[in-house]
């Protein structure tokens, strides 16, 4: 039998709907907001088309005013969105899902990947460094893997 030769498509097949990048944390207020946040400003730096949320466990605000104003001073806001509780349906949706720290431990996100970050009210440069560096990893990835199927964009 002879293979069917490869042929491009004039027209490559529109691309589905944008994947959704999921945040989750223990309160929806930290890690995941800012994550949210900076993966938001690095993909659109990127070109990458995607759909982000974060989501809390058991929401409740735990950022501190010393590190939302740190937060403010790098142009950060984790508090630009509501935080909401985290549903089986957003991992039903979910392309990615992240768990930060103590989060991963719960049971819905036995499949997530886990981002360990210290504290940011502890040590805010690291955990920032932390978090820069699991973000431009988690951008490379999805600018080298793009949806299959769709076209590569032009440079």
């Amino acid at each position: 039998m002879i293979a069917a030769p490869t042929v491009a498509l004039a027209n490559p097949p529109a691309c589905g709907p944008a994947p959704q990048i999921l945040f989750v944390c223990e309160a929806g207020t930290v890690n995941s907001a800012i994550a949210r946040e900076l993966f938001r400003a690095r993909a659109a730096d990127a070109g990458l088309d995607v759909r982000i949320a974060s989501r809390g466990l058991h929401p409740e605000d735990h950022l501190t005013p010393v590190v939302a104003e740190k937060l403010r001073n790098d142009g950060v806001d984790a508090a630009r969105e509501p935080t909401i509780a985290l549903t089986t349906a957003d991992i039903a949706t979910a392309k990615i899902v992240i768990a930060f720290n103590a989060a991963a431990e719960n049971p819905l996100l036995r499949a997530a990947r886990r981002w360990n970050v210290p504290s940011w009210g502890a040590d805010y440069t690291a955990s920032k460094a932390i978090m820069d560096t699991h973000i431009g990893k988690l951008v490379a990835e999805l600018g080298a893997h793009p949806q299959a199927g769709c076209a590569t964009p032009p440079n």
